[in-house]
């Protein structure tokens, strides 16, 4: 056989497989090694051809690798060449080797190196998908197995991610817990956001982000307005922050006074942040406009300024806003 693909006109031969196959048949375990490269070479270039079918090729494969594996482990002086001929043999038919061999091969060949890398995502994928991929059943025990052990440890590996993405990222961690509901949680994670950070246009941002969730979910007004001038002051040009502060004005103004008057003041505090912002930042200026539009009916109205004698004075507003205003009338 050896002669025939060699030194002969016989190489890729139907002739030349047959005498391999008796070779191994009669020979069995006291095979030379020598047998091992050209055959893999011999049975690639059969089987693509379809000069040979997928029952030949397996049978033949089979004894040569039990032929192998037999004296890697029991020939003192040739096991090594049996083991570099078995591993020659195995690269020659690796492009045919999916459409020769069954489940059953690949599991003996397969599982022994997910047993071996049991924290190696890629292999525990590889694993379970070529076996899939060669007809196994994914219900087989052994599949089952690496793709309950595949899911763990991306389960684990994910989750660490994951912490560790946000241990780096607490401005995302902060808008997590937000949308979590966790609003004391996500300041403190703002507020962590800032010392590590270094642009001020992103701490603007986080002053932002802690302001608006100090207004409207916890009604720390005081707070939530200091936090907004924060953000307006490092970053240029940002009517946001005037925007939000408009809105806490306007929100509390009902409960700034025992008048319609006191009350009217608060409204035209908001009203004069809606203006600002829509002066300095063209973005917020459509959104301004309709909402002065929408509080202009709430300001004082000319009988009260009047009767109070305040036509173009300034005014303190009460309560918590303590904002300096001009008197202005419907």
């Amino acid at each position: 056989a050896y002669d025939m693909f060699y030194l002969s006109n016989y190489g890729y031969r139907n002739e030349t497989f047959d005498a391999y196959k008796a070779a191994l048949m009669d020979g069995g375990l006291d095979v030379e090694y020598i047998i091992l490269d050209p055959l893999g070479q011999l049975v690639k270039y059969l089987f693509e051809n379809d000069k040979i079918g997928q029952e030949d090729a397996r049978e033949v494969l089979l004894k040569a690798m039990e032929l192998a594996d037999h004296n890697i482990a029991n020939n003192d002086t040739y096991g090594q060449y049996y083991e570099s001929g078995k591993a020659i043999m195995e690269n020659h038919i690796k492009p045919v080797e999916l459409d020769i061999f069954d489940c059953a091969y690949f599991k003996d060949k397969l599982l022994p190196e997910y047993r071996a890398n049991p924290d190696s995502l890629d292999v525990l994928r590889r694993v379970y998908n070529q076996l899939v991929n060669q007809g196994c059943d994914p219900e087989d025990p052994d599949l089952a197995n690496v793709k309950a052990d595949y899911e763990a440890l991306a389960s684990e590996i994910n989750a660490q991610r994951e912490a560790d993405f946000l241990a780096n990222n607490p401005g995302v961690a902060a808008r997590r817990l937000y949308d979590e509901g966790d609003f004391e949680g996500a300041i403190a994670k703002y507020e962590e956001a800032i010392e590590k950070e270094t642009d001020d246009a992103k701490k603007a941002e986080y002053y932002f982000g802690i302001a608006s969730i100090q207004f409207r979910k916890m009604d720390q007004y005081s707070s939530a307005r200091s936090n907004a001038r924060k953000a307006a002051d490092l970053k240029d040009d940002w009517g946001r922050p005037y925007m939000l502060i408009g809105d806490m004005y306007a929100s509390t103004s009902s409960s700034c006074g025992n008048d319609g008057y006191s009350r009217g003041l608060a409204v035209l505090a908001a009203i004069d942040k809606y203006a600002y912002a829509r002066s300095i930042d063209e973005e917020v200026a459509a959104e301004a406009s309709e909402k002065i539009g929408l509080y202009n009916g709430s300001i004082p109205t000319k009988e009260d300024v009047f009767m109070r004698g305040k036509q173009g004075a300034t005014e303190r507003v009460g309560c918590w806003i303590g904002e300096t205003v001009k008197v202005r009338y419907q």
